[in-house]
């Protein structure tokens, strides 16, 4: 019974960490990407 109550808590907390990480990144990629669109525009009207 504990080792199912360990395996449990410890797929939970596998899960948690995972779901953080794929927020993170996908908040990290939303963010930059406008971001680096607008530099990128940026730069080329610089240059122009």
């Amino acid at each position: 019974m504990y080792l199912y109550v360990f395996i449990l808590q410890t797929y939970i907390k596998f899960c948690v960490f995972h779901i953080c990480v794929i927020e993170k990144c996908t908040k990290v990629v939303s963010y930059h990407t406008p971001w680096n669109n607008s530099a990128l525009i940026f730069n080329n009207l610089k240059d122009i």
